[in-house]
């Protein structure tokens, strides 16, 4: 079988699996398939993004955990399929599971691949829960040891970071006082401090004082998924 016409029934069996009554049994059993290739997987995975239920979940987290530890250890050309689908299972999780799934966001977010921590804030920001706040912090901490480039990898991931952690940081609380302190203290250090600056007005060093400055209040993440 050529690999196109391999693509071809592998195209229909997906697309029935996502129109069958069951599709979140079937597309589990399908992802457990030990045949299937890197792509055919990440496909399989981000249509799981979609439906609902405990056998979907399982597959993913499966998935995710695997790739996650054969990663160290991939050659160079497979090294980018295994991190792609990495990042596949943060979303599909991130799309059906939002906050339960908080412990695979932090696992990603603290990842060795810079385009895999960028996919695990980003999960974390718009749909995690706080029990991550502590290690967040401790993260964002040490990007900004270091002046970041604007608009590089690591801008992303301190704008991300701090999303995540002002959601879950109230007007006038401990949290509240210790990130605005955090940024201020290194603001000259952040990629794109104008960013902060229109999320959060006041924000930035001589701003108003961080026992006022409503975090969660005055921006909403967006699911750009």
């Amino acid at each position: 079988m050529s690999y196109s016409e391999r693509a071809e029934k592998f195209d229909a069996a997906l697309s029935a699996a996502v129109s069958s009554s069951d599709a979140d049994h079937v597309l589990a059993s399908m992802l457990a398939d030990p045949a299937l290739d890197m792509l055919e997987r990440k496909l399989v995975t981000a249509a799981l993004g979609g439906t609902r239920g405990s056998a979907g979940a399982a597959a993913v987290r499966k998935t995710f955990s695997a790739a996650l530890e054969k990663y160290p250890d991939a050659g160079k050309n497979d090294r980018p399929w295994k991190r792609d689908l990495i990042c596949a299972c943060v979303i599909a999780l991130a799309r059906r599971d939002g906050p339960m799934a908080t412990d695979v966001y932090v696992s990603a977010a603290l990842h060795a691949s810079a385009e895999v921590r960028r996919y695990g804030l980003s999960a974390l920001a718009a749909v995690g829960d706080d029990r991550a706040w502590d290690a967040i912090m401790t993260r964002l901490a040490e990007i900004l040891k270091r002046k970041i480039r604007p608009g590089g990898p690591r801008s992303d991931e301190a704008s991300s970071a701090a999303e995540y952690l002002a959601r879950y940081a109230p007007q006038g609380s401990t949290r509240a006082v210790r990130l605005i302190t955090l940024l201020r203290d290194h603001w000259r250090n952040l990629g794109d401090p104008d960013l902060l600056e229109r999320w959060w007005p006041g924000i930035g060093p001589g701003g108003s004082s961080p026992t006022t400055i409503d975090l969660p209040g005055l921006h909403t993440v967006q699911h750009w998924w």
